[in-house]
């Protein structure tokens, strides 16, 4: 019984996923695969880092960085780093838009919670966490 609940909270969430992804226009989600589009100036030295905590269900497939239109100089391209399912579980991907020769906090900060099940992507939280350590008070 535990077995067919969890299946069938598996097939809501992933009918609501859309809807997230459209809520927030950075990502979107394909079965097995997410993609997170993101700016960045890398001619100001501000790059996007990418962190999995577990490998073992979430690998980085893709980092592809599109150029901006035209010829404006210090203009921001495009970065897309692609996400891959490997295997049942949850991983955290953070995204750093820091420099990185500079030792203070990031600029921005993202972190997206990922559970995967049957080899796709079933649910993804996102939460955008820049300034949280002064927040905090850390």
């Amino acid at each position: 019984m535990k077995k067919i609940l969890l299946v069938l909270a598996a097939a809501l969430l992933s009918l609501a996923l859309p809807a997230l992804a459209q809520e927030n226009a950075n990502y979107a989600l394909d079965g097995g695969r997410l993609t997170i589009a993101l700016e960045e100036n890398a001619s100001t030295g501000y790059q996007w880092y990418l962190e999995i905590d577990d490998e073992t269900v979430l690998r980085l497939a893709g980092d592809e960085t599109t150029p901006a239109q035209g010829d404006r100089p210090g203009a921001p391209a495009q970065r897309a780093f692609t996400l891959e399912a490997v295997a049942d579980g949850e991983a955290i991907v953070s995204l750093y838009y820091q420099r990185a020769w500079e030792d203070e906090a990031p600029a921005q900060t993202l972190c997206y919670t990922l559970a995967v099940t049957g080899g796709k992507i079933s649910a993804c939280e996102y939460e955008d966490m820049t300034g949280w350590d002064e927040e905090q008070g850390d």
